[in-house]
């Protein structure tokens, strides 16, 4: 319960690593989004609350897309950092929003994305959380 739905920023950030940015609610009812402070959107459940002013979500609910056309619900970011941890590779994007923080399963039939690589980010939205301290 923590970990998934910490009740403020000190906890989200004290247990385990999070992606915490900044931005404010915009939009009403089933079409609101979460804004980011560099301009960057992300969609929101229809069931989210309409406040917050930080979205928190884990590194394993952020997936990368390369070569992929910008569709809404995706951010366009460039792999500034590539870590391997054994099972999974830890990826730093920079994007609009700030840095994001995605681990992705390591497969060793797939080409690893290196420092550089244009990718598209998604957040599932479903597994983030709206927090205003």
């Amino acid at each position: 319960e923590l970990y998934e739905k910490p009740a403020n920023l000190f906890v989200a950030s004290f247990l385990g690593t999070a992606n915490i940015i900044p931005g404010r609610v915009v939009g009403c009812g089933a079409y609101h989004s979460f804004e980011a402070e560099g301009g960057a959107r992300f969609p929101l459940p229809p069931d989210s609350p309409a406040a917050g002013v930080h979205l928190v979500v884990r590194p394993q609910h952020v997936t990368l897309e390369r070569n992929s056309a910008m569709a809404e619900g995706l951010v366009s970011g460039t792999i500034r950092e590539r870590e391997f941890l054994g099972a999974i590779v830890r990826y730093t994007v920079s994007t609009a929003a700030g840095a994001i923080v995605s681990d992705q399963s390591f497969l060793s039939s797939e080409r690893l994305l290196t420092v550089g690589d244009a990718v598209a980010v998604s957040v599932a939205v479903d597994h983030a959380c709206l927090l205003t301290r």
